[in-house]
């Protein structure tokens, strides 16, 4: 059963009217952590709400006046942006009274992070300006074990970052090893990362082809929408 019981209990947490949103269309996307789970959960149903479908079609939702695409972008883009940086306060916080969560603290997940050299978005930012996203920090994981086993490994030898991830699993990292990662190692893999992103988060596959992913607010009806690509991407 949902911890969110009532639609007052949702509209604590996100800021939509009680009038016309119903609880059980957002009841399949919720999940128990308050926050997260309201915007979460409001963020799965938005693009749904959107629309009206029938054993037939799919239609427009009729009547009234409807916002922009960029008023819907910018409102996806905000619930997805809170709810994963309320799960990023849940974690650290879990992890900081492991003692009192067990099935946490053995769990795959748990085990997985405590491992990294950077184990949050906030110890990313920290080296590395991300803003504190859970996200941003998600999408970068691939790329910070790839260059954890193929940079880090090669330059450190893999007898010492063994060492280090013992010991960060074990929290008992030693002074030196602990002044070696935060004035070292830390900022050296985030911008390693950072650099690596650049190239390979900016291409994706589709199955059919591959994309490279430029952002550019063509439906915000900004002066940016007429600029070419060269003029889009910021010289390194």
């Amino acid at each position: 059963m949902s911890l969110i019981r009532t639609i007052d209990q949702f509209c604590a947490h996100v800021r939509v009217s009680v009038s016309g949103t119903h609880l059980e269309n957002l009841e399949p996307d919720l999940r128990p952590v308050h926050e997260a789970l309201a915007n979460l959960g409001l963020l799965e149903y938005l693009p749904l709400n959107q629309l009206q479908i029938n054993g037939a079609a799919v239609y427009v939702v009729s009547g009234g006046s409807r916002p922009f695409q960029w008023q819907i972008d910018q409102l996806t883009a905000s619930l997805r942006r809170k709810g994963y940086n309320v799960l990023e306060a849940v974690l650290t916080y879990l992890e900081a009274h492991a003692t009192g969560f067990p099935a946490w603290t053995t769990s795959a997940a748990a085990v997985q992070a405590r491992e990294l050299l950077i184990p949050s978005a906030t110890e990313f930012t920290h080296h590395y300006d991300i803003g504190g996203s859970r996200l941003t920090y998600q999408v970068l994981l691939p790329l910070m074990r790839k260059v954890e086993r193929f940079d880090l490994e090669a330059m450190l030898s893999a007898d010492y970052l063994a060492e280090l991830k013992t010991q960060l699993m074990a929290g008992t990292l030693t002074p030196d090893n602990q002044l070696v990662l935060d004035n070292s190692l830390r900022p050296a893999l985030t911008h390693l990362v950072v650099a690596k992103a650049v190239f390979e988060v900016g291409l994706s596959f589709n199955g059919a082809a591959v994309e490279l992913n430029v952002y550019r607010p063509d439906n915000a009806n900004a002066k940016e929408a007429d600029a070419s690509l060269d003029e889009l991407l910021m010289p390194w």
